[in-house]
């Protein structure tokens, strides 16, 4: 009879986007979950992007790590673009005036469609 062979690390069977996305966001970094799932680093960005992610700077998975209070987002506000970035009330105020320069139309007119 032939001995088991040992056990290998836990490996997530072809974890979801949604999965990967939650366990980002709960501070793993993507070196860790391509580990963890044993998916390359590419595969596991693209899921990322793929469930609409918003992605760390290094500098901010540090800051998690250190402060736990970090780990909240920042509340958002003003106008999000379609790059998912978050635009202040004065830089969407420019976008609205360069619109309506460009346009010649009336700021009603650029903000109503």
């Amino acid at each position: 009879m032939n001995p088991r062979p040992a056990s290998t690390p836990t490996v997530i069977d072809s974890p979801t986007p949604e999965a990967l996305r939650t366990q980002y966001e709960s501070g793993a970094t993507v070196d860790e979950l391509a580990a963890a799932s044993g998916l390359s680093y590419g595969t596991v960005l693209n899921r990322l992007h793929e469930a609409g992610t918003e992605m760390r700077t290094s500098w901010q998975t540090r800051r998690m790590r250190n402060d736990p209070q970090a780990r909240r987002p920042p509340p958002q506000a003003g106008h999000v673009d379609g790059r998912r970035r978050v635009l202040t009330g004065a830089v969407t105020a420019m976008i609205v005036l360069g619109l309506c320069l460009f346009r010649r139309e009336s700021v009603a007119v650029v903000i109503a469609g």
